[in-house]
């Protein structure tokens, strides 16, 4: 079906939604066709231009005309399977602690150990998380409402389906992994991939969100939002992973709200796509709260890249700390921007930000634009933005040692990206990610 509000009510009746939520889903959809498509005019658009992104092109298939639920992973797709029952390079397999798949917005495959659920553990689509917990995501779904602006943020509130909701309650440690698994597997298709994720105080979790898409030759589009409460002293470990085939389109946000000794660190990881626009927001809303935001991206052919990041120091006395990565080569881009905000009242914050980019090829291009918004006096902030090619002594220096040049630019490539990978706690996941780039330094 094309995008219409005619899809409002198939969505809310397929999904036994309430009331409140049907009619915020129609007041998302008249925001969206009042706001026309951003420009270049517009600051966080700047350098991504739309003029060839046809949103008519593509159609949406409402839930209740797909797949269900599978009855163990093994029954999951080949191209599925073989990231939910992953093995490392030593044959050990993956371990998580609850695993969640869906397909262009249906679940076919969801499990959650018996410990982690009898602690009161949540891992399920939103469908049923608002006919089970509407006490825990109805208002957290109506925040999110009040916190959309964008004309594509307004069309995600409007026509998401599916979605996933992690819940972690008061105390709880979750040791291995929460794997999210989302895939885009139909042409000319739209899907609005939607995490909701809440850590109450002193629990603590690690959750993969991953994004990938079969080899079809059609246009795809994605327009993607992630939503991660942190309270009190608890600690979210957070990695969005996008493996897109060539021909997606990917629109995403990305909101963290940090509650008082909160911690977060996040890794953002861009592989795939044709184009990628992100807005990643940090809100840091109370004393003693830090984020760890980290970010890396590998283009080619003609990929583009555009990220824009907003660090907001709500509170003082909190700690903030971005290293985004972009390598790129062919005709490929990137661009970033980014803001620090410290506001008068916010004090002792401390705030870094750094943008590094290495070009492979003549025709690559990156562009860094950091800022700093700061009111406060009494504050340690500072950013850093780098654009350059792989130093030929670096290259002679591993060549000297029997490396061939395309294998002393690719240990060099390995390097630039292993400081944010390594951050990534699955083995499994950071040894698929190498593989990955050594694909794309091959042409592969």
């Amino acid at each position: 079906m094309k995008l219409s509000q005619d899809l409002l009510k198939i969505i809310s009746r397929s999904q036994s939604e309430p009331g409140w939520l049907a009619d915020q889903r129609g007041a998302a959809w008249a925001r969206f066709e009042k706001q026309p498509l951003p420009t270049v005019k517009d600051e966080e658009w700047k350098y991504t231009s739309l003029k060839d992104f046809k949103l008519g092109e593509f159609s949406f298939n409402p839930e209740s005309t797909l797949k269900s639920s599978l009855r163990s992973a093994t029954d999951l797709p080949d191209v599925l399977k073989e990231l939910v029952l992953s093995r490392d390079e030593e044959g050990r397999q993956a371990e998580w602690s609850g695993v969640l798949v869906q397909s262009n917005g249906a679940t076919l495959f969801e499990t959650i150990s018996d410990a982690l659920k009898a602690k009161g553990v949540i891992l399920c689509d939103l469908k049923t998380a608002i006919q089970k917990h509407h006490d825990l995501v109805d208002p957290v779904l109506k925040e999110i409402r009040s916190a959309s602006q964008s004309k594509f943020e307004n069309l995600h509130q409007a026509l998401w389906q599916g979605g996933t909701f992690i819940y972690v309650p008061e105390g709880v440690e979750i040791e291995a992994p929460v794997y999210n698994l989302v895939q885009l597997a139909l042409p000319n298709t739209v899907i609005f991939p939607f995490t909701v994720i809440v850590v109450e105080p002193r629990a603590r979790v690690t959750v993969i969100d991953e994004m990938v898409s079969d080899a079809s030759p059609h246009h795809q589009f994605s327009n993607g939002y992630h939503y991660m409460s942190v309270k009190e002293s608890a600690e979210l470990q957070y990695v969005n992973i996008q493996r897109w085939g060539s021909p997606v389109t990917h629109f995403d946000v990305q909101l963290a709200k940090l509650k008082r000794d909160a911690m977060f660190d996040s890794v953002n990881v861009g592989l795939g796509g044709q184009l990628m626009k992100a807005n990643i927001h940090t809100l840091l809303e109370e004393k003693g709260a830090k984020a760890n935001l980290l970010g890396v991206f590998f283009g080619d052919q003609h990929q583009h890249f555009d990220f824009y990041t907003t660090q907001e120091h709500i509170a003082g006395e909190t700690q903030s700390d971005l290293l985004f990565k972009s390598a790129l080569k062919d005709h490929s881009q990137s661009s970033y921007q980014g803001i620090v905000r410290i506001p008068k009242g916010s004090q002792k914050s401390d705030a870094y930000q750094a943008n590094k980019n290495l070009l492979l090829d003549e025709n690559a291009k990156a562009r860094s634009i950091p800022r700093l918004e700061i009111i406060a006096d009494d504050v340690r902030c500072t950013h850093s933005a780098t654009v350059g090619t792989v130093e030929d002594d670096e290259t002679f220096y591993l060549e000297s040692r029997g490396l061939s040049h395309e294998e002393a630019v690719r240990m060099v490539v390995y390097g630039f990206f292993e400081q944010v990978i390594r951050r990534i706690p699955a083995r499994d996941v950071r040894e698929r990610l190498h593989r990955a780039v050594v694909k794309k330094l091959e042409g592969r």
